[in-house]
Parts: C-alpha cells; sequence; structure tokens
C-alpha cells in the first residue's frame, strides 16, 4: 500500500474566529517621518501554532514588527493576529500519519492567517507611516520540522 498523501484524503477544516489582538504605529515627528522610505520596510516575523487534539482545535498566532530599514534601526508598528481552526477530523489525519501532522496541513494554517493578517495590516495602516508596508509572501513550509502530536 502506497503512504498516505494529503491528495488522496481530504481534510476537514472550518476557521472559528479571526481576532486582531495588537495593532500599533508609532508616533513621530514630521521630521522624522519624511525620512521613512515607503521602498524599504524590513519585516520580523513570528508565527505561534497551538493544536488541542481533545477539542480538534488549531490556534495560531502571528506577530508581525514593521521596521524602518533592514538593519531594523527602529521599529515602526507591529499587528496580532490570531485565528482558531476547527479542524473536524484531525484525529483520522493524525492516525493516518502515524501522529504526525503532515507540513501542507501547518502550512494551510499558517498561509491562511499570514494572508488575512497582510491584509489587516494594509488596510489598518492606511494613513499611517507603515501605509504601504506590504508583508512579502512567505513560504511557511519551511519553518516546520517534524510535527507531532503528543496525546
Amino acid at each position: 500500500m502506497d503512504a498516505p498523501t494529503l491528495e488522496t484524503y481530504s481534510i476537514n477544516i472550518r476557521i472559528k474566529k479571526i481576532d486582531v489582538t495588537d495593532f500599533s504605529v508609532e508616533s513621530l515627528s514630521k521630521s522624522d517621518a519624511e525620512k521613512i522610505d515607503i521602498n524599504n520596510f524590513a519585516f520580523e516575523y513570528n508565527s505561534n501554532m497551538e493544536i488541542n487534539p481533545t477539542d480538534r482545535i488549531v490556534r495560531v498566532l502571528n506577530t508581525i514588527k514593521v521596521f524602518n530599514d533592514l538593519n531594523k534601526t527602529l521599529q515602526l508598528g507591529n499587528i496580532s493576529v490570531v485565528g482558531e481552526f476547527e479542524f473536524q477530523n484531525m484525529n483520522e489525519i493524525l492516525k493516518l500519519f502515524n501522529g504526525q501532522f503532515p507540513i501542507g496541513v501547518l502550512s494551510l494554517f499558517t498561509n491562511t492567517i499570514l494572508s488575512t493578517t497582510r491584509g489587516i495590516l494594509l488596510m489598518k495602516s492606511e494613513g499611517t507611516i507603515i501605509e504601504g508596508a506590504m508583508l512579502p509572501l512567505i513560504d511557511s513550509s519551511a519553518m516546520y520540522g517534524e510535527a507531532k502530536v503528543n496525546s
């Protein structure tokens, strides 16, 4: 029998909620604000995932810090967005993949919240010094090693 793949098995996921847990933009003097190059923003990205197999809930918290340059000389703002997913057939997937989540499933959760964070950042930063700070596309699958769930 071939090893299971996500292509041969469907997953059943529902977004339960998405919340902005933090958003702030630094107040700068007019002269300092005029020095900001909108084409030179830098970002620091942090993602945390909590998996609750009992309740079949996956919670992803993405935090993005926005800096004025690649040296991260001055933090201009930040945003944190949390998303909760109900993974209705989580136990079946865990059983099928020997207690491990396939990287594709983890990336699905992370990329969904990352894309949502990107859009919320663009919307909330309108009229601020970080307006136009476009969070780049990130391949979240590179962030994961083995994802074993302990019962």
